[in-house]
Parts: C-alpha cells; structure tokens; sequence
C-alpha cells in the first residue's frame, strides 16, 4: 500500500472551477505561472512549455492530477474531495471583486489629479507581480467580462506597465492591480484601509493598518 499523500481532485471532473485554469511550476529556482479559461488551453500552455524546457511531458492522466490538485488549494470548500484541501489563499468572489474596485473608482475618477507618474506604476506593478496576494485565475481583463469596462479607461488612456500579465487581483483590498498601481498615495490614503504585507508598496503607509500586538 503506498504511502503517498492522497491528491485532491475535482468532485466533478471536467467542471470549469471557480478560480479558472490556473496551475504554477517552480522549475530551477524559477516560477512560472499559467492561466486560462478553458481546460484545453492551459494543457496547451503546459505541454509547449514542457516541449520548450526540453523535458518529459508526465502524461495526461498524472498532469490532470497535479493540475487538479494544485487549483483545489485555490478552491472554496465543496469543489474537490480527497487529499489536503484547504485553501492556501482567501476565495474571492466575483462581486468581491467589482466591489472593491468600484470603491476604488469612485474615489479617484472625482479627481483631476489622481494617476502617478510611469516610473511609479512600474515600480508598484513590479511589486505586485511577485506578491502571493497577487491571486490568479478569474480572467479580468477577458472582453466581455464585467471587469473589461475597468481596464478600458487605462488602456485608451495609455496606462500600461511591462508587468500588467503578471497582474490580477490582490487579496488583501479585493482590488484589480492593473488599476490599482496607478492611484496616488493621497487618494489611496483616504480608501478602506488594510493590513498590507511587508513586500507590499502600501506597507507602512498611511493606508496600511498595522498588525495589532497581544499581551502575553
């Protein structure tokens, strides 16, 4: 008998979860992320990237399992069944999310003044893009999608970064960093405010609520 963890796995295999496609792989040192809305194109995404390393793909069956188990982490409970599977990330809803960032439009679209400068976007995105609130797997910026609206008035008005891929939602504020990234300070200052982790450009500021100390 083995004595190998049990993975979890979908309670109904083939459903599109709710967090989307997503899978990681830390290979060399190095991580790489994958994302898609359908099934199809994240192996797609998988099997290139294999055949570009030049390495084994594992087979479909044991790449399924890894792929399922993996997005099960990320899953609220009641989607996967077997194996550890409990979510290593909060679950975000989509309401959580239209929510935080209608906030967060609101306040700065009552400005004149509300958008930083390139090299501060840059600097912010580069941030987020490596941060593990940095959550994956809805598609907010697919057409068609609520959130396309969102991203619209950034991209006509030319508001891009070299790190907008890597950028999806942050667990902490519910917030699209694609926007987010290029509010002032002063603006940010005056919304909710969070308990930021240490990596994060928000950390230490007047937006950030520090962690509460308990007495022994």
């Amino acid at each position: 008998m083995s004595d190998a963890p049990k993975r979890a796995k979908f309670i109904m295999s083939g459903t599109t979860p709710p967090v989307g496609w997503v899978y990681e792989i830390v290979h060399e040192d190095v991580k790489y992320r994958f994302q898609s809305p359908m099934r199809h194109g994240l192996f797609l995404q998988l099997r290139q990237w294999y055949s570009a390393k030049g390495l084994e793909w594992p087979g479909d069956a044991e790449m399924t399992a890894r792929v399922e188990h993996y997005i099960c982490q990320l899953c609220p409970p009641g989607f996967c069944e077997g194996g550890p599977n409990r979510p290593a990330v909060p679950y975000l809803s989509v309401a959580m999310i239209r929510d935080g960032t209608k906030l967060l439009l609101r306040r700065i679209f009552a400005r004149k003044e509300f958008l930083v400068d390139q090299d501060e976007a840059n600097r912010r995105a580069k941030i987020c893009a490596n941060c593990s609130a940095n959550l994956h797997g809805i598609c907010t910026s697919c057409p068609g999608n609520e959130f396309f609206e969102v991203f619209g008035w950034f991209i006509r008005a030319g508001r891009k970064t070299p790190y907008d891929q890597a950028l999806d939602t942050c667990a902490i504020c519910k917030c699209l960093l694609r926007a987010k990234i290029w509010v002032r300070q002063e603006t940010l200052n005056e919304l909710s405010k969070h308990e930021y982790l240490p990596n994060c450009w928000l950390f230490g500021t007047p937006a950030h609520v520090p962690e509460k100390k308990t007495e022994s």
